[in-house]
C-alpha cells in the first residue's frame, strides 16, 4: 500500500472520531453530522479503493483524474455553503420574530405596569 493511501485512510478515520466526539459532547448537531460522516465516508472508500476515481474520470471524460477530486470537492463545498446559508437565513428570521415578539411583550408589559400605578 502506499503511503498516500494510509495517510488518507488515517485522515477519514480521525475525521469520523473527531464527528462522533463532537456529537457526544454536543458540540455538533446531529443533522450536521450526517453530512459530514458521509464525506468521512466518501474519503474513506476513495482512499481503499483509489482506481474508483480514475474509472470515474474517464467515465466523465476528465484527462487528470487527480482534478476529479478537485471538482468533487468544490461541488462538495458549493453545496455545503448552499446549505449553511438556508440555515442561517431560518435562524435570521427566526430571531427577527422573537426581537419583535420580545418587543411587544415589553410595550405591553410597560402599559400595564403604568395602568397599575
Amino acid at each position: 500500500m502506499s503511503t498516500y493511501i494510509i495517510f488518507s485512510f488515517l485522515l477519514s478515520i480521525i475525521m469520523i472520531l473527531t464527528i462522533i466526539s463532537l456529537v457526544r459532547n454536543n458540540k455538533l448537531n446531529e443533522r450536521h453530522s450526517i453530512f459530514w460522516l458521509t464525506f468521512s465516508l466518501i474519503v474513506m472508500v476513495l482512499s481503499l479503493f483509489p482506481h474508483i476515481i480514475d474509472i470515474l474520470a474517464r467515465l466523465l471524460h476528465i484527462d487528470y483524474a487527480p482534478s476529479l477530486l478537485f471538482l468533487i470537492g468544490i461541488i462538495f463545498l458549493i453545496i455545503y455553503n448552499i446549505y449553511v446559508t438556508t440555515l442561517i437565513n431560518q435562524h435570521s428570521e427566526k430571531i427577527n420574530k422573537l426581537a419583535q415578539e420580545m418587543s411587544i411583550m415589553k410595550a405591553e408589559l410597560e402599559v400595564k405596569n403604568k395602568n397599575e400605578r
